[in-house]
């Protein structure tokens, strides 16, 4: 939506004379006595004094002088204006980096990726060599003299605004290069100094913003460009200054926190099972403790018998922290997850946890390209971001085969030598490891979960939150999740490949017609280990729009209910009991059922994909949009990743017939991938042809 337009300021052209005040446009007073003619001819005689006649030299020398001042009031508007090109310049050349560099920390995205048709603005579209007067070709006098008059005091205004810029790069860089290592004891002051600072640069920059968009409303009109790209930096100073002003607060505080780590190898409806952690403390914003735990060690000691939700009793009796992340929407799981942890034994007594933090095992490969790898002497193991999740999984398998006590006590032994990579890192890989993270929110490798409503609100923002999209149907807009839940299935999701095919037919009377395929493939036959040559036995849901209708289903297995019974000591989660209140069979499709998830459509059912064959799952659907086609109707498609999947991914969407897209003037958009990010939103607008 565009910004307010402040009012066109008023041109020298526009302003008329102002009504005469009393004694003014009047003849004087000798021209309008009444005399007679004779005696009013006498008195402008008498009036009128004798004039000398100047000599030749003297008027030759105010001539010279006449010139002289007229040269003086050119010369002076001349160097003015070679001031003010010279400020424009920079100031165009500023905007241009500014503009490419984006807002140290506010960059982080808030909408996933947008795929569409970019216009760029007319700062970045402005050659390089723009000059001064190129810029007031053309201007009337009226935009000239409004440039001499408020150029400067606009220019010199932001030219502080650059300067503010450069010195909050500056600190945020000097910052960014000291991450992780920054928030460990072993640092020498933590980061919350160096969060001051930097609060302290964006107050300033704040303050000499907020003049100059006072300052530009008086020439923006003048000149043919649009300040509109540096001015919108202003709501991203204030979002960044939110974020530090509640990180600052929170890390004052200490703080009991859970770092996830999702296995993808055994999917899960949130990234992964939950099948270890490391727990946290926190004061003064540093980590002053750090334990690695198994998630059994928590559901040993578990202090109640929780009827799990139906798919899941097909493996377990129990409902316990390691399947608590059941739910796609990623605050959903956390906020379960740590309900459940709070119920072990383990923590009965301790502080309740302030967040959740899932990584994928995409970060820890990522971390190791820059660390380089990891020698485990002691188990012969060299670990590298190739084969690092392998190496963990046949470790966890081959101790508790040996039943050792903890065997997932490699994962602590990795996270003790990463801290001591951290802390020894040089400047230009902290550097790559702060811009990798960007990247992880992006492809949902890192989600968070956080009890402070605030920060909370403020992840949700800046898409770090794993939340479900919410949407209104009056926009046009269509939604689709695809969610695997491996159960029973080992470890095969490594060995699994896909592929998605996605068409959406849009018709002229406003209904769509939707074919998903997904082909899977299990090339676990290759491997030699156990848990990856079984088949892989997935709970497939599919989010769609709410309102729609399923017309056809077919690559699913109907399986029959474990039928497992529950005595009265057992208890039934009252989220889980209104999650499942809302399933329902699908008349002549038994192998799937519709429910209700995050506000969306959910369509569910079992996927068994045997050992070094493939299978093909086809899902179709219908839906009206509210609004029919028509020129400029707009139609939004919004795709959501699962956390720690991968495949080959080709969404297209059709227009009705007689209609094509403004965005790339054709009647059919695709769009393909192979790294698809948490997020794609695809926002299209129908013309008619």
């Amino acid at each position: 939506m565009m910004a307010d337009i402040p009012p066109k300021a008023q041109r020298m052209t526009d302003v008329r004379p102002p009504e005469a005040s009393p004694g003014e446009g009047q003849l004087p007073a000798v021209l309008v006595d009444q005399k007679p003619q004779k005696e009013v001819t006498a008195e402008l005689r008498a009036a009128r004094a004798p004039r000398k006649k100047l000599k030749p030299q003297f008027r030759y020398a105010v001539h010279i002088l006449i010139v002289l001042v007229i040269t003086l009031i050119v010369g002076f508007g001349v160097m003015r204006f070679s001031f003010l090109s010279e400020q424009i310049s920079r100031a165009i050349a500023s905007v241009r980096m500014i503009a490419k560099q984006g807002m140290p920390i506010a960059s982080l995205p808030q909408t996933g990726s947008v795929v569409s048709k970019d216009t760029p603005s007319q700062f970045t579209s402005l050659p390089t060599s723009t000059s001064f007067t190129s810029l007031l070709r053309g201007a009337s006098l009226s935009d000239i003299w409004t440039v001499f008059a408020h150029g400067g005091e606009a220019l010199g205004r932001f030219q502080k605004t650059v300067t503010d810029y450069q010195a909050l790069n500056t600190e945020v860089d000097a910052f960014l290069n000291q991450v992780p290592g920054i928030f460990l004891s072993s640092h020498k002051e933590g980061p919350l100094p160096s969060l001051r600072r930097i609060q302290t640069n964006v107050r300033t920059f704040q303050a000499h913003n907020s003049d100059l968009s006072t300052s530009l409303t008086s020439v923006k009109d003048a000149l043919p460009i649009d300040f509109g790209e540096y001015l919108a930096m202003g709501k991203s100073l204030d979002r960044m200054s939110d974020f530090l002003a509640a990180s600052v607060r929170w890390l004052e505080k200490p703080h009991h926190l859970v770092l996830g780590f999702q296995n993808s190898s055994e999917m899960r409806p949130s990234g992964g099972f939950f099948g270890s952690y490391a727990e946290l403390k926190m004061a003064s914003g540093t980590i002053y403790d750090l334990q690695v735990h198994d998630v059994t060690e928590a559901d040993k000691v578990f202090s109640e018998s929780i009827v799990p939700p139906q798919p899941l009793q097909f493996v377990t009796k129990n409902w316990r922290t390691a399947d608590a992340n059941w739910y796609f929407d990623f605050p959903h799981s956390a906020s379960q997850t740590l309900a459940f942890l709070k119920k072990s034994n383990l923590y009965a007594s301790s502080t309740p946890f302030d967040g959740f933090i899932a990584v994928s095992p995409r970060v820890l490969e990522d971390v190791l390209k820059i660390t380089g790898s990891i020698e485990l002497k002691d188990r012969n193991i060299t670990l590298t971001a190739d084969n690092f999740l392998r190496e963990i999984q046949g470790e966890v398998v081959a101790s508790r085969a040996d039943s050792a006590t903890a065997p997932k006590s490699i994962l602590g032994e990795i996270v003790s030598a990463l801290e001591t990579r951290f802390i020894k890192l040089p400047p230009e890989d902290r550097s790559e490891l702060a811009g990798l993270f960007l990247d992880w929110v992006r492809y949902k490798d890192i989600q968070v979960f956080m009890t402070d409503p605030e920060l909370q609100s403020l992840a949700r923002y800046f898409g770090a939150d794993g939340g479900v999209v919410s949407g209104s149907a009056a926009l046009n807009t269509e939604y689709l999740a695809l969610v695997d839940s491996t159960i029973g299935g080992e470890k095969t999701n490594l060995v699994l490949d896909r592929t998605i095919t996605f068409r959406a037919q849009i018709e002229s009377d406003g209904s769509v017609r939707h074919e998903l395929n997904i082909v899977r493939k299990h090339t676990g036959d290759k491997e030699k280990e156990r848990w990856y040559r079984v088949p892989n036995k997935t709970y497939f849901r599919a989010l769609i729009t709410p309102g729609s209708a399923v017309t056809g289903a077919s690559g699913f297995t109907e399986r029959t209910s474990p039928g497992r019974s529950y005595t009265k000591d057992y208890v039934r989660d009252s989220g889980l009991v209104v999650y499942e209140s809302t399933m329902k069979n699908v008349l002549g499709i038994p192998s799937i059922k519709l429910f209700e998830e995050s506000e969306k459509m959910s369509v569910a059912g079992w996927i068994i994909t045997e050992v070094g064959k493939q299978n093909k799952m086809t899902l179709t659907y219908d839906y009206q949009l509210p609004e029919k086609p028509d020129n400029g109707v707009p139609y939004r498609f919004v795709f959501e990743k699962q956390a720690g999947t991968e495949g080959d991914y080709s969404f297209e969407i059709d227009a009705p017939v007689g209609y094509h897209f403004k965005e790339n003037q054709l009647p059919i958009f695709e769009y393909k991938t192979e790294d698809i990010p948490g997020r794609v939103v695809m926002d299209l607008t129908l013309e008619k042809i």
